[in-house]
């Protein structure tokens, strides 16, 4: 496949992922949604793994397009450390475990430096 359908399916999943997590960041941090949709929460979750498996696949099918997969490169790691955060952060959400301030800018921050190094690429 081409490396603009890759770079395409990998912008959608992190639209998929980030949107998912804001709006589970809103109904559990703001919201009585939960009380008259129970599984409004879980809906979301769903959306949000999804959009992690896409940005896992077509992230490594632009580095195979780019040819890194012999060695990748430092900012790659960095890339695949904050996809894990991302991954993980939809359990601090569901705990409420920090303020919702703080919350919402980790859910801005991670994107914003994941593109800024996907640009930069600094190491």
């Amino acid at each position: 496949m081409t490396y603009e359908f890759y770079k395409t399916l990998h912008f959608f999943g992190l639209i998929l992922t980030f949107t998912s997590l804001i709006a589970s960041f809103g109904i559990r941090y703001f919201s009585n949604a939960e009380q008259s949709n129970p599984g409004i929460f879980k809906k979301f979750s769903i959306g949000h793994g999804v959009g992690l498996l896409i940005i896992l696949v077509s992230g490594f099918g632009l580095a195979a397009r780019l040819g890194y997969m012999s060695q990748l490169p430092t900012w790659v790691y960095v890339k695949i450390a904050l996809w894990l955060v991302a991954g993980g952060i939809v359990a601090i959400i569901k705990r409420k475990k920090l303020s919702s301030v703080l919350m919402y800018a980790i859910l801005i921050a991670i994107p914003v430096i994941g593109s800024i190094i996907a640009v930069n690429k600094p190491f």
